[in-house]
């Protein structure tokens, strides 16, 4: 693992197209400088990669994982990031900045853990980031971007989304709800759900509508919550029109790498057994209806885990 930390991924291609997609939530910086960006539970740097390639600066980063702050030094530079809990920081030490974003742990929201939601160990860290937001007064940023699993927009049946917009808009801030999959950009797909905020409400906000940038779900979620109901207040949001690029149609037949019948890289008799015994059933028929194909076809398999 700790190779790992020498190795450089490459910044995502953003074409002038895709840059204007982009919504322009921020307001204008100083000519000649970037907008500087906050980048709470940054793990390895993922969303700083799509950041930078908009053309934002991270000024600074913050994680409690010293591992993760290795791989974050090996791919950028370690001299912004602060290695410390969450729960120790303070909006005195935060710069000044035009966008947060916080990545927070998943694992209370996720589908597949134990649902606690905000009030769990982990997801709930999602308020400490509030605190140091609040904490920085009158220099919070004029932009937030939240990411997490989709599993966020049906929490407690909905309840932790809407307190978390709440929250915001307590500090100020309008709110949009977004729902995208990675397979829009990547051949992976990876709902996730996206909170963008801004200070000032924009101007050009359009209707709620279904997409594939915002999920039937999402919109509905959204028009209950636009107007007061049972005592609550109305949430502040807003809905800016989102265009997402066009999927690229190329399959993984090619660019999977070949190896030749003897190369040792192949999983041996015993190693192949062992996967497939750990495969569901459902999984199994899907395996063994690709191998009763006559022609050759790729897929992609993993297993994942909890701890």
């Amino acid at each position: 693992m700790a190779g790992w930390a020498n190795v450089a991924l490459p910044l995502p291609h953003l074409s002038a197209v895709d840059a204007e997609r982009i919504p322009h939530v921020l307001p204008p910086t100083i000519p000649g400088r970037s907008p500087r960006v906050a980048e709470f539970f940054a793990g390895i740097g993922l969303v700083r990669l799509g950041l930078e390639a908009a053309g934002l600066a991270v000024v600074w980063a913050n994680d409690v994982s010293a591992l993760k702050q290795k791989l974050y030094a090996g791919q950028f530079t370690g001299q912004h990031f602060h290695l410390k809990d969450v729960r120790a920081v303070s909006g005195a030490e935060v710069p000044d900045i035009e966008l947060a974003t916080a990545s927070f742990p998943c694992t209370d929201l996720s589908l597949v853990g134990y649902r606690r939601g905000l009030v769990g160990e982990h997801s709930g860290l999602f308020w400490e980031f509030m605190r140091v937001l609040r904490e920085m007064g009158e220099r919070r940023p004029q932009a937030v971007l939240i990411e997490n699993v989709i599993g966020f927009l049906t929490s407690h049946g909905g309840e932790d989304l809407r307190v978390a917009l709440a929250a915001l808009n307590e500090l100020g801030y309008w709110c949009d709800v977004l729902t995208i999959d990675a397979r829009h950009f990547v051949p992976q797909s990876r709902p996730r759900l996206f909170i963008v905020a801004s200070r000032e409400r924009l101007r050009e906000a359009h209707g709620w509508s279904a997409s594939a940038a915002r999920s039937a779900a999402t919109v509905r979620f959204a028009r209950e919550h636009s107007s007061a109901r049972a005592g609550q207040p109305a949430l502040r949001l807003q809905a800016r029109a989102v265009e997402l690029p066009v999927r690229d149609t190329q399959t993984l037949a090619a660019i999977v790498e070949r190896f030749a019948e003897d190369d040792p890289r192949w999983w041996d008799a015993a190693r192949v057994g062992a996967f497939l015994d750990q495969l569901s059933p459902l999984q199994r028929a899907r395996l063994e209806l690709l191998s009763a194909r006559p022609e050759q076809s790729w897929a992609a398999m993993y297993r994942r885990t909890r701890a």
